[in-house]
């Protein structure tokens, strides 16, 4: 990874939090097999209601020649929401390269055919 930033949005990031989120990052994201340029992680405190309080995490992932992830969760503690939106954000990556791979394969295939 090239670049990590965090935001937050009437949250206080603490050392930990910080912490727990580069971990995350670096568990699913570190030997950076998708050419991941840049993630942006937002985190948002969201009053719904009087009683109603959600913590929102939204994470942009920049990744070489593709267009970028983004995700989205929602949940009443941060932490969980951001360990579970990192979560999302890699199943997306793992997905559109397993499709452009299918992709790429399809289309070489294509070609040998017409070339017979």
């Amino acid at each position: 990874m090239e670049e990590i930033n965090i935001q937050a949005k009437g949250i206080t990031l603490n050392k930990n939090m910080i912490n727990h989120i580069r971990q995350r990052l670096h568990s699913v994201f570190g030997f950076n097999q998708y050419e991941v340029q840049k993630i942006v992680i937002t985190l948002f405190d969201e009053e719904r209601s009087s009683d109603d309080i959600a913590n929102r995490c939204h994470i942009e992932v920049k990744i070489r020649n593709q267009p970028s992830i983004i995700t989205e969760l929602v949940s009443f503690d941060i932490f969980t929401a951001t360990t579970l939106a990192i979560e999302r954000a890699h199943l997306k990556i793992s997905r559109r390269l397993m499709d452009n791979k299918i992709m790429h394969k399809q289309i070489e295939l294509s070609k040998r055919i017409s070339s017979f």
